[in-house]
């Protein structure tokens, strides 16, 4: 087994100092970015069960405050450059019935139902109806990646089929949109504590003319 030095996420923390976001940021960032590099292909085996390194990030701050668009923004390129995800499997718009067809079309190319979420601002990707009827039901189902072939009737009478499904989310909205869109978040049950919540309040020191590491 060849080992990187230094490891991915140092290089990824350097690269990233020269942008305004948190560190704590850019680490969730590069840490959602391993996880969707796996495609459910590594887990670790607990005999009973298997835990597979399923991330479901999201980045809390209010608008502007904390450029949580520039690090989502960094890690989204980076994905799409090394062919992580295929941005046209993706949609806009987070609905359940994209979701099934994002992991239906991606079984191909990566032998598997890779799920990739992406939205820099969650409140314009995500409506509150969608929210409670598709996303979060679909996200909390499929949240332990069970091993198997699932399958929906679409409106239109076809069926869509996920296999082993694998679901990585990069989310970032403010406080007040995301209470808004999942008011129950707050109660610590269900859904929420799925959740890999960063919050910060303060960006780094403003960096006028960043120069890009070497």
């Amino acid at each position: 087994m060849r080992l990187c030095s230094p490891s991915f996420m140092s290089t990824y923390m350097e690269y990233t100092r020269i942008q305004e976001a948190p560190e704590d940021f850019h680490f969730a960032c590069g840490l959602a970015l391993l996880s969707l590099a796996t495609h459910g292909a590594r887990y670790l085996d607990f005999e009973h069960f298997k835990v597979f390194p399923n991330l479901y990030t999201l980045l809390l701050a209010k608008t502007a405050d904390c450029r949580k668009g520039g690090a989502t923004g960094i890690a989204l390129g980076i994905a799409e450059e090394a062919r992580l995800i295929d941005q046209d499997s993706m949609s806009e718009k987070i609905t359940e019935a994209a979701l099934w067809r994002q992991g239906e079309e991606n079984v191909e190319k990566y032998g598997n139902s890779t799920i990739f979420i992406f939205a820099d601002e969650l409140s314009v990707a995500l409506s509150k109806h969608e929210a409670y009827s598709g996303l979060v039901p679909f996200l909390t189902r499929f949240y332990e990646s069970r091993r198997g072939i699932y399958s929906k009737k679409t409106i239109s009478g076809d069926r869509v089929v996920l296999t082993n499904p694998f679901i990585v989310t990069l989310l970032a909205t403010t406080p007040t949109d995301f209470t808004a869109l999942i008011p129950f978040s707050a109660s610590g049950t269900g859904f929420a504590p799925r959740l890999l919540i960063i919050y910060q309040d303060e960006p780094k020191e403003k960096i006028t003319y960043p120069k890009a590491p070497i």
